[in-house]
């Protein structure tokens, strides 16, 4: 029960107090370890990733501080000298440590929270004073001297509670200052001079409250049943409070290193998430045992087949025998079988090179993968859809084998037909026979009509060209108005002259192109050489030079290479257009 001196009551009877020094410095110290380690933890409060990793830490950190500023009070009370015994009750003295913790507790909520901080501020200040004095005047309300009764001065009990609230608001606003951050070593100091400040608050309290209690004798003795003497009680409990405050700084200055680490590995592995995430390729990665750990979306949907295989946990084999089961036609042609237990057998010894392969799958798409054992067991591997790729592809070589005017076989392509047809003919034994075709009259429709209608007219000897030609031979536009035609097959030197004679018959028919009429005619050369000495040059040089005969000869003619001019005869008519 607390007793309060009536206003102008005289205190001269009161017993004399007096205080050790050096132990008011040591309760001043227990308080600020104390206070130390409880901010530490609200660091950790603020930084935990989870609300169980928050209240974990609040209730350490609360524990700590809480038991530290109980702790102080008992080492003040040391410091007191009275000359009568001086005893706690214990159930009383146990109850005192409540408020404590929960006002430790509020501390660190109110450090860690987030909001409005002036208001955050000033209520807990307020509410961290009023919770250290209800904490030290339960205390007191604890504490036996023998013969005498001890009562408070009210101006000095109010003031106590305003040293602790006021002192408590201005440690919550220098635990939060960016100005000293930039100077003195960032929150490290922040947390000393909060701290300091905390721990000030406490003392100052505890110390204040003391100056306005007074001992008054009396014949009556206390009551000594459950009781504990102060000496022993005040060093059990500092040595207690301050071998829990290093606890707690030593475990938060352990914690906040796994915090920490444990934070970075999060976040380097989410950027690694992103990544693969970014990617445009398919990636799978599997652990020793062949479990599939990572897949990014782009694999999903490439193959989305197996989206219900495209999940942590799934085995190696399962996916690559689906896997198998998807493509058109597997690498080497082996069976889904083999090809299942090739890979199985290659990632159980580690034998994944990131060799590349190339699959098709059932609905026509190109899948270009590569696969890495992984040093330590486990597999990666990349996929990418080159499906446009190889479309893209096909249409390229299409038009490197095209001539892009006439649809006709290109030069280079042509070349590269007639060497190998040579080199088949020497080893089957049979002879082949060359036309080279040139356009007689071709210039002056060019010249008198223009580009446009040249093309427009070559296009036409192209499709005449392909018309009287047969499947198995091969039509190539050499350039400009000159052609060429390879006739891979048994016929002989008289095959080739009626192939001759059907180009200048239907190159003589009138080309009608914009309600213009055009005439051309060709002049073709042949060789046609043995096997034995077939050779794509000089057959070339023979179809070329025979050419050129039929050319001066006058034209609309065809002349076999090593014979006279043929005896062939056209019906004469004018060339050009009308």
């Amino acid at each position: 029960m607390i007793h309060v001196l009536p206003y102008g009551a005289a205190v001269g009877d009161a017993l004399s107090q007096s205080y050790s020094f050096v132990i008011v410095v040591l309760s001043y110290l227990v308080a600020a370890l104390a206070s130390y380690a409880g901010l530490l933890m609200s660091a950790s409060i603020a930084n935990a990733e989870s609300a169980r990793g928050r209240w974990v830490w609040l209730a350490g950190g609360s524990v700590a501080m809480g038991i530290g500023v109980w702790a102080m009070h008992f080492t003040g009370m040391l410091a007191l000298t009275l000359p009568v015994p001086i005893s706690y009750d214990v159930p009383i003295t146990v109850l005192s440590v409540v408020p404590a913790i929960l006002a430790s507790a509020l501390a660190l909520r109110v450090m860690s929270g987030r909001g409005n901080r002036h208001r955050r501020y000033l209520i807990g200040g307020t509410l961290v004073g009023a919770g250290i004095g209800a904490m030290h005047y339960i205390g007191m309300a604890a504490m036996r001297a023998e013969y005498c009764v001890h009562s408070y001065n009210l101006l000095l009990f109010a003031l106590s509670i305003i040293v602790a609230v006021a002192l408590g608001i201005a440690a919550f606003y220098v635990r939060d200052l960016r100005y000293y951050g930039r100077y003195l070593n960032g929150r490290k100091i922040h947390i000393l001079l909060s701290a300091g400040l905390m721990g000030l608050a406490i003392a100052g309290m505890h110390y204040t409250a003391m100056a306005a209690v007074s001992f008054f004798p009396t014949l009556d003795s206390a009551p000594t049943s459950v009781t504990v003497g102060t000496f022993w009680l005040s060093i059990g409990v500092t040595a207690v409070a301050m071998a829990i405050a290093l606890l707690a700084i030593v475990a938060t200055i352990v914690g906040r290193a796994f915090q920490a680490t444990t934070y970075r590995a999060r976040v380097d592995h989410e950027r690694i998430l992103d990544a693969i995430e970014s990617l445009t390729d398919g990636f799978t990665l599997f652990d020793d045992k062949g479990r599939l750990t990572m897949c990014n979306h782009v694999l999903q949907n490439m193959y989305p087949e197996l989206a219900n295989l495209m999940k942590p946990g799934t085995r190696y084999a399962d996916l690559v025998t689906a896997r198998a089961n998807l493509q058109k036609e597997l690498p080497g042609g082996v069976s889904p079988e083999a090809y299942v237990a090739e890979n199985l057998r290659n990632f159980k010894e580690g034998r994944h090179t990131g060799v590349p392969r190339e699959e098709r799958l059932d609905d026509g798409r190109w899948i270009y993968g590569r696969e890495h054992s992984i040093k330590h067991g486990g597999l990666v591997s990349v996929l990418t859809d080159v499906t446009l790729i190889k479309e893209l592809q096909a249409v390229y070589e299409k038009r490197a084998s095209e001539d892009a005017l006439t649809g006709l076989v290109s030069r280079g392509v042509f070349e590269d037909r007639l060497e190998h047809a040579c080199a088949l003919a020497r080893r089957t034994g049979k002879s082949l026979a060359l036309l080279y075709i040139d356009l007689d009259n071709f210039k002056p429709i060019n010249d008198d009509f223009g580009h446009d209608a040249g093309d427009e007219v070559l296009k036409e000897v192209a499709r005449r060209l392909r018309k009287t030609a047969r499947d198995s031979d091969t039509v190539a536009r050499l350039g400009g108005d000159e052609f060429a035609l390879l006739m891979a097959s048994d016929d002989d030197k008289a095959g080739a002259e009626a192939l001759a004679r059907r180009i200048i018959d239907t190159l003589c028919e009138p080309i009608f192109v914009g309600g213009r009429e055009y005439r051309v005619s060709a002049s073709i050369g042949i060789a046609v050489l043995p096997s034995p000495t077939i050779d794509k040059a000089p057959l070339m040089k023979a179809a070329d030079e025979a050419m050129y005969e039929a050319k001066k000869a006058g034209g609309n003619k065809y002349h076999i290479h090593g014979d006279l001019l043929e005896g062939y005869q056209f019906e004469e008519h004018p060339f050009g257009a009308h």
